[in-house]
């Protein structure tokens, strides 16, 4: 690209004052413009990718932007679980550090742990008690988007991803600081995090009725 540019360069006059004004243009895919568009060359320089079946789950409007990019990362599992880091040569014990009834994954740690399993019954016996515990991580990403109405896929929303970060820093501090919360104990926490998040967010549209649903 470099060497493509340079030979044009040299193609180019130098400027004189017999020559006429110089001017500038912004061209993209054969159309001038009369100023530089950030989005539009952004769209031309990126590889545009389909819509992931994910995206929603994970980006959505009133998000809390900490507990979104956790869930993005855990969407791609690139979280550091236990059998990830013995897959990289790491000598570390690979059994899921809530319940050491499996291999610590992704899929087991969120979805099939039995201490996982009861946040999750304790989250659905608030807003859906007829929905089925998830069997699956694409189950649960699903749930959401499944909600009668914006306000309540908002809020499933919330809730699924506090309790993905909760889950996970309740894994980091038995680990690193030996400090062991029960199920009961960190649902106050992810029930804490949710109603904060709704009275921070209660002057907006979909969050004025979204505490009683909560408390309910």
């Amino acid at each position: 690209m470099e060497v493509v540019l340079h030979a044009y360069l040299t193609t180019v006059p130098v400027p004189s004052g017999e020559l006429e004004a110089d001017f500038y243009s912004w061209t993209i895919e054969g159309v001038k413009s009369e100023y530089f568009s950030s989005a539009k060359s952004w769209r031309i320089i990126r590889e545009k990718q389909p819509n992931r079946s994910w995206f929603k789950a994970v980006w959505f409007k009133s998000n809390t932007p900490k507990h979104a990019f956790h869930m993005w990362v855990a969407v791609h599992d690139r979280l550091p679980t236990r059998n990830r880091l013995a897959a990289w040569g790491m000598l570390t014990p690979t059994s899921c550090c809530l319940c050491s009834l499996s291999d610590e994954s992704r899929d087991h740690f969120f979805i099939e742990c039995p201490f996982s399993k009861d946040i999750w019954r304790r989250m659905l016996q608030k807003l859906s008690p007829t929905s089925p515990m998830f069997d699956s991580w694409a189950q649960m990403l699903n749930w959401p988007s499944l909600a009668p109405s914006q306000s309540m896929r908002t809020l499933r929303g919330i809730a699924v991803q506090v309790i993905i970060y909760n889950l996970w820093t309740e894994r980091n501090n038995r680990v690193f600081r030996n400090q062991m919360l029960t199920a009961s104990e960190l649902f106050k926490i992810v029930d804490r995090t949710v109603r904060n998040t709704i009275s921070a967010r209660k002057t907006r549209k979909y969050f004025k009725n979204m505490m009683v649903v909560w408390l309910v």
